[in-house]
């Protein structure tokens, strides 16, 4: 929805000469015939042009403001197209409700709006790790929620690095049920794990709708609970189906690929692009990012993922703040906070937003497409 300025604050139109107030002279004494083409109707003598009508400029209306106008056809000036939506967005409960992983139904929770003309529901559930197994626009889910043919479904959340677990993740973080606490007043849903005895940690996830913005926010605690310090960084693992585009603003340094290989990119435009119709194997990326966001496009619908930035110098060792895993059935799209020493007792809090929107028909999913990063600019 575009909101442009119902208060032309560069386009009024003016005629002040002579102060002179919608073409009656204000100067001098009234002489005894009408102003006529700009003629001071003063007994004193005057110039033709002593009280002559002002140049009217329109002037040129670029900063969007909320208001009723149709995009484009605000009164005076020509309007540059406003972006930056401001829907109203409105929450559908209940929260508690049974929501799909894997195929099975299993009890969970939603947070569901709208505004109006478009459905979005992010769904999450108890079980599993907390595990969240879809965020659906207009019931289309961004996310791959299945496990057939050896892929992994939903979206997660681990410590890093990988190394202080190594593989398969550990059974408090990917299968055991975590307690919940529902706040529906505020549209908060707390998930907390076992404590996590062989890393003497424990991690809450708080999911909150946020209606102003039309986005999820997602909170992600680790609590140090035991009797000496460690050093861990948060991590959030997304599973998306294949054949998608994935996409950040390039940091610092060359991209790695640990023990996989390499995934094919390419740079442009400031952006690193991962077109996923190249992946022919197994393929890792592990990268420093800039700006605090990242990307992913089915060629439907957008999922944008925005959080902390950090340099490079604070990724957990052998870890990136961008890391992307493909291969032709599924592909994760992560991001990682900084790497820092929890006191005994102590936290690290992290957090992040996630947008879904539509892919407008004239934007092409595609590397180096400039109109799709305006797009993402236009959310950020």
């Amino acid at each position: 929805m575009a909101c442009e300025s119902d208060d032309e604050s560069n386009g009024n139109l003016y005629n002040n000469a002579n102060n002179a107030t919608n073409g009656v002279d204000t100067n001098g004494t009234p002489g005894p015939s009408t102003d006529t083409d700009g003629l001071d109707p003063n007994a004193d003598t005057n110039t033709p042009t002593d009280d002559s009508m002002d140049t009217m400029t329109q002037g040129t209306d670029t900063t969007p403001h909320p208001g009723t106008d149709t995009p484009g056809t605000d009164i005076q000036g020509t309007d540059t197209t406003d972006t930056g939506a401001q829907d109203t967005y409105t929450w559908t409960g209940p929260i508690e409700r049974n929501v799909v992983v894997d195929g099975s139904t299993v009890p969970g929770f939603a947070l569901e709006f709208g505004n109006g003309t478009d459905t979005w529901r992010f769904e999450f559930t108890a079980q599993k790790g907390a595990l969240i197994s879809g965020f659906y626009l207009n019931g289309h889910n961004i996310l791959h929620n299945s496990t057939a043919n050896g892929t992994l479904g939903g979206s997660t959340f681990w410590p890093s690095p990988q190394s202080i677990w190594n593989w398969p993740p550990l059974a408090e973080l990917d299968s055991h049920t975590w307690s919940a606490t529902v706040d529906e007043a505020n549209l908060i849903v707390t998930l907390t794990s076992p404590v996590i005895g062989s890393l003497s940690m424990q991690v809450e996830k708080r999911f909150a709708l946020d209606l102003n913005a039309g986005a999820i926010s997602l909170t992600y605690t680790i609590h140090n609970t035991g009797s000496q310090p460690r050093t861990v960084a948060p991590w959030e693992i997304t599973r998306v189906a294949p054949n998608g585009l994935t996409f950040y603003p390039t940091g610092e340094g060359v991209p790695s690929s640990g023990s996989f290989s390499p995934i094919p990119y390419s740079n442009s435009l400031g952006t690193t692009w991962i077109d996923h119709r190249d992946v022919t194997g197994e393929h890792k990326l592990l990268a420093d990012g800039a700006e605090g966001w990242l990307a992913h496009s089915d060629g439907t619908v957008l999922l944008l993922k925005t959080f902390p930035d950090i340099p490079l110098a604070q990724a957990a060792p052998g870890e990136g703040e961008i890391e992307v895993y493909a291969k032709t059935t599924y592909a994760e799209v992560e991001q990682q906070g900084a790497y820092e020493t929890l006191a005994a007792g102590a936290s690290s809090v992290w957090q992040v937003k996630w947008q879904l929107r539509a892919l407008p028909a004239t934007v092409v999913n595609e590397a180096g497409s400039e109109p799709l990063l305006n797009f993402v600019d236009s959310l950020l």
